[in-house]
């Protein structure tokens, strides 16, 4: 989850987003004096899969809207839990 700008017309405002990210690794046979071994990759996306606009005040005293989140990635779920007590659920299945 990180803050970004996001820019809707002429205007621009933050928004609390979560980013993607898949982790990849692919083995590594021994070369001359190294040994074989795993190789792990990371990539980070660029765009948001969630996005929430945050208040004036909220970033700069980091009291999020956003209060919680939890992912079941075997299933393709994010939860979403929210300040005032609401909650959300995020189906990329």
């Amino acid at each position: 989850m990180e803050t970004q700008n996001s820019t809707c017309g002429h205007s621009t405002f933050p928004v609390r987003c979560f980013v993607g990210f898949d982790v990849t690794s692919h083995f590594v046979p021994a070369q001359d004096s190294q040994p074989a071994r795993w190789q792990n990759d990371l990539t980070v996306r660029k765009d948001g899969l969630y996005k929430s606009r945050v208040g004036p005040g909220e970033v700069h005293e980091r009291k999020y809207r956003i209060l919680t989140s939890s992912l079941e990635d075997t299933v393709g779920r994010i939860a979403i839990g929210g300040r005032d007590g609401r909650f959300q659920i995020l189906d990329f299945a």
